[in-house]
């Protein structure tokens, strides 16, 4: 049994670090492409720091607006909210 779960382990690892087998080598022109693509994002990223007005979205963001369920967790929300009242009576602010 022992060796088994160390076989799964093992190929597990194994198909994990294959990636790196993969990469691009030194000195081709793939690795300068790439580089420049990284570069270019690392650029792109300074100015969204410099910037915080143009804040830039994060994945889930992206994600919730892509498939169109952008804002339904607040909607969840205030019903969940509306329905089991989880603070103390009277204590929200009237306005």
């Amino acid at each position: 049994m022992k060796r088994t779960v160390a076989v799964f382990l093992f190929l597990a690892l194994a198909w994990g670090l294959q990636g790196a087998a993969f990469a691009a080598d030194r000195g081709t022109a793939e690795y300068d492409r790439l580089k420049e693509v990284k570069k270019a994002q690392r650029e792109k990223k300074e100015r969204e720091k410099a910037n915080p007005s143009a804040k830039a979205k994060g994945f889930w963001q992206r994600e919730a607006e892509r498939s169109g369920l952008a804002g339904t967790g607040a909607m969840f929300s205030n019903a969940v909210t509306g329905a089991i009242p989880l603070d103390k009576p009277n204590s929200r602010k009237q306005a």
